[in-house]
């Protein structure tokens, strides 16, 4: 008897236990969500298929949902995954809507394909009701878009450059003539400014496609450092913006010349508003007389430079410490900016700056 009566209260524990945690999910919202379904016209899934990039037309579908439940629901919103994606209801209806049992519920989408990288495409929009905190339907948008363009080779290394030298490298670009309607409305673009391109020849390839081959270059004045760009094509669209054709091309190297700087760029993470602070760099030069004479500058007068002053007793070195300095009245917020490191030969180090203000 005392063997069964132990057994029925934990029983009643665990069932008091789980009467416990129903109530409070049901309290926060975390109860199981009002779904709408798929309408016997469609379904919550669109696969536009293979698309060409140079496609200026936008990719529509219309989607059905409804209310298979025994009362109304009400739609408050429609979330997309980004910005090159918009829904809208169809019908001119507007938001909220109220949705009566049986009625169907029809969203229109359309994704711009000229704000798109090639390969998988994967958006989503989510539609929600008033009173949930969880989507009572998600609609999916996938497909392919094809490049109007491949490249080969699909990366370039410069290696260690010496400073004052322009090494080049050849770029072979395999351009979709119905996506590029003119060769003339192709440009070469460089994240890397220290980083051009010239056309040296074009070839037809078959009826439908033709080689471009580049030249690019390194400027024979670059910021001394590591090169760590893309390069890619654009071409001029209908709506006369510029778009992206093909992947764009890593781009790698190493700028080497009189001095060199560790780290390479400066973080204030997490840094306390109204209050200052301090990272240092060492600057290490070929020579003493060259690392005496280099020159700072800040673009921001919230981030202040400040190089350690040579004891006239010690011999001569070849580093330099100098101290980076946030001001105290640096705001909450973010800060990108920069630091240019000059020689007395006009060559040049550019070292990124990133600021993290919080709240004390």
């Amino acid at each position: 008897m005392f063997l069964i009566t132990n057994i029925m209260r934990k029983i009643l524990i665990l069932l008091l236990l789980a009467s416990i945690l129903l109530t409070s999910r049901a309290a926060n919202g975390d109860s199981a969500p009002i779904l709408l379904s798929p309408s016997s016209v469609g379904s919550t899934a669109y696969d536009f298929g293979k698309v060409n990039q140079g496609s200026t037309a936008p990719l529509l579908h219309k989607f059905f949902l409804k209310n298979a439940n025994t009362a109304p629901v009400v739609v408050e919103r429609v979330q997309v995954s980004c910005g090159c994606t918009t829904a809208t209801l169809g019908g001119g209806a507007a938001l909220p809507d109220t949705l009566a049992p049986g009625k169907v519920l029809e969203v229109d989408t359309s994704v711009d394909p000229l704000r798109l990288y090639a390969g998988a495409v994967e958006k989503s929009v989510a539609v929600y009701l008033v009173g949930q905190a969880q989507p009572a339907a998600t609609l999916e948008i996938t497909g392919t878009l094809v490049p109007s363009a491949t490249f080969s080779p699909d990366l370039l290394n410069f290696g260690d450059v010496a400073y004052g030298d322009t090494p080049t490298q050849k770029l072979v670009a395999t351009i979709d003539k119905k996506a590029v309607p003119s060769l003339d409305a192709v440009q070469f673009e460089s994240t890397d400014s220290d980083i051009t391109a010239d056309r040296v020849s074009v070839t037809p390839f078959g009826t439908d496609e033709e080689t471009v081959e580049y030249q690019v270059k390194v400027s024979p004045t670059p910021y001394i450092g590591i090169i760590d760009g893309t390069v890619s094509l654009m071409v001029r669209n209908a709506s006369n913006g510029m778009s992206l054709i093909g992947s764009s091309v890593p781009i790698h190297g190493n700028i080497i010349g009189g001095f060199s700087s560790s780290p390479q760029s400066i973080t204030f993470a997490n840094a306390p508003a109204g209050k200052a602070a301090t990272q240092q760099i060492l600057l290490t030069g070929i020579s003493t007389a060259d690392i005496s004479k280099l020159t700072l500058f800040s673009a921001s007068p919230l981030i202040e430079l400040k190089a350690e002053t040579p004891d006239p007793n010690a011999k001569p070195s070849k580093v330099i410490k100098v101290d980076v300095n946030l001001s105290d009245k640096m705001p909450v917020g973010s800060l990108q900016t920069q630091i240019i490191i000059t020689a007395p030969d006009g060559s040049r180090m550019l070292l990124p700056v990133l600021v993290f203000c919080t709240t004390p």
